[in-house]
């Protein structure tokens, strides 16, 4: 009655992270397909006219600013059979809550401050648990920018908060950053954090993967090869060829 589970790769559940025009949506081009793209930005064209397979969630821009009727059509139709559900971004649902939030506080509008925030993490919890719930690939896009500390320091921030990130990290296993190596004149892909808590490829390189082929072609596989080379017997779910660790194969975990 029930399914025996094999080994295998688990869902590509993973966060992108990177400055804008540095490659978040291409890359997510390379995932697999068909996309069912949440295209929260308005730019997903650019990565149609490539000749990536994409199906938009809709086109109505009212829809795409309420993640409760983001979430109805997804808790309604799933993934309506596509290999990947991407939610591209959320900076653009969460960053004009937490400017209205913001707002509240300083008119003085409201007595409990926090009780502005509200509506923000609500927006959360629906997107994270209806795009997790489709039961297939997801990847949920947000981006760095400039900015400065309270004594002027120029630092670089995340557009989703820190409270936010530990909730996406329940139902992540990867969190990429995407960036670009101007001395190599090369794009990358950076694991910056995993469930599995390897910080380095078997072969004792970094968790950095180039863009050598254009359009992060086989990159998403690089990854998860590095990610689970110490898993013995894994086979992936999308027709990959099986990955096995090899002798002298190390994982370190965070503590």
């Amino acid at each position: 009655m029930y399914k025996r589970i094999k080994p295998a790769y688990p869902l590509r559940q993973w966060g992108i992270c990177g400055y804008r025009g540095d490659g978040k949506s291409s890359f997510v081009a390379a995932m697999r397909q068909p996309i069912l793209a949440i295209d929260t930005d308005h730019h997903i064209q650019h990565v149609v006219n490539r000749g990536a397979d994409i199906m938009m969630l809709s086109d109505d821009p009212a829809i795409l600013r309420d993640p409760a009727k983001i979430a109805e059509l997804l808790m309604t139709h799933g993934a309506g059979g596509a290999g990947t559900v991407s939610f591209d971004s959320l900076t653009a649902i969460l960053k004009p809550l937490n400017a209205m939030a913001v707002t509240k506080n300083r008119s003085g509008s409201v007595k409990n401050k926090a009780s502005s925030f509200i509506e923000k993490a609500n927006a959360m919890e629906l997107i994270l648990g209806a795009v997790t719930a489709t039961g297939v690939d997801t990847t949920f896009i947000w981006h760095l920018e400039d900015g400065k500390d309270a004594n002027g320091k120029d630092i670089v921030h995340e557009t989703i908060s820190t409270t936010e990130l530990a909730k996406m990290h329940r139902c992540l296993n990867a969190v990429i950053r995407i960036g670009k190596d101007f001395n190599l004149r090369k794009r990358y892909a950076e694991v910056i954090w995993n469930r599995e808590g390897v910080r380095k490829q078997p072969d004792g390189k970094p968790l950095i993967f180039y863009d050598e082929l254009g359009w992060w072609k086989g990159v998403p596989e690089q990854i998860e090869a590095a990610l689970y080379a110490g898993v013995f017997g894994t086979e992936s779910r999308g027709g990959e060829p099986t990955v096995h660790a090899h002798a002298g194969a190390e994982l370190e975990v965070v503590s």
